[in-house]
């Protein structure tokens, strides 16, 4: 193999493997089951959803929300603290997440309809 060769064989290589590290995977093949917790929020925020939305939040506690899913089935809400602390909760109805983005209350909503009840 020439010198010219080589050169351009490793350049592909490096481009192939950095290319491949930037894309984002599909919502429907997402695996967060063998994986720890900020791993799986690093995955869940760099997947592909049909729908993504983030909502900062007014709240004393609650920094912010994050609601992402696939179907509407399928679907993690994240909430993060002031404090930064961040929990996952998953398979949160659609209709929970319009409702917590949207509340007066922001951690009252949080208490009474999503805490206990839709763990990761």
């Amino acid at each position: 193999m020439s010198k010219q060769t080589y050169i351009t064989v490793v350049f592909f290589s490096i481009f192939i493997m950095l290319s491949n590290s930037c894309i984002s995977q599909n919502c429907n093949n997402i695996d967060l089951l063998n994986i720890g917790y900020k791993e799986a929020i690093s995955e869940i925020r760099k997947t592909n959803f049909s729908l993504s939305e983030k909502a900062n939040t007014d709240s004393s506690w609650i920094k912010s929300i994050e609601y992402y899913s696939c179907d509407e089935t399928k679907s993690f809400l994240i909430m993060t603290t002031k404090k930064n602390k961040e929990y996952i909760h998953k398979n949160v109805p659609v209709n929970l997440w319009y409702g917590f983005k949207n509340a007066n209350s922001y951690g009252g909503f949080y208490t009474s309809n999503i805490k206990g009840r839709y763990q990761y």
